[in-house]
């Protein structure tokens, strides 16, 4: 897997990998992709970084061209448990792994857009 071997140490385990042992079976891991749009929060001082378009044979292209603005897929279910695919997930490129064994599911969202805090809101204001 392309994952653990460009980017993960074989001695480091993730936190899924670690909760999984622990408590297995117990614990549902969602990963949230974007196809467009920007991501961070916006509080005082906006830091929103754009999302790059999607690479051609990725996960985050095929949803989009499917033309939904959201979709829920199961990593668990057959037809994913052993897939590899290319999806934009950690260190903010594209890796082929088969992701059903870093999350139990994934939610596409086709535009994205920042978390944005109402500063009338009392506590926004201290």
């Amino acid at each position: 897997e392309q994952v653990s071997t460009c980017c993960k140490d074989v001695y480091v385990k993730t936190m899924g990998e670690i909760v999984e042992e622990r408590l297995p079976g117990k614990i549902f891991s969602v990963c949230f992709i974007s196809a467009s749009g920007e991501y961070g929060i916006q509080y005082y001082d906006p830091k929103w970084i754009k999302i790059k378009k999607p690479e051609k044979n990725s996960m985050e292209a095929a949803l989009a061209k499917e033309g939904h603005s959201f979709c829920f897929i199961n990593l668990q279910s057959p037809e994913f448990k052993n897939t590899f695919f290319c999806m934009n997930v950690v260190f903010k490129r594209y890796l082929k792994s088969n992701w059903s064994k870093n999350f139990s599911s994934l939610f596409f969202i086709k535009e994205m857009r920042p978390l944005v805090f109402d500063r009338t809101y009392p506590s926004a204001n201290k």
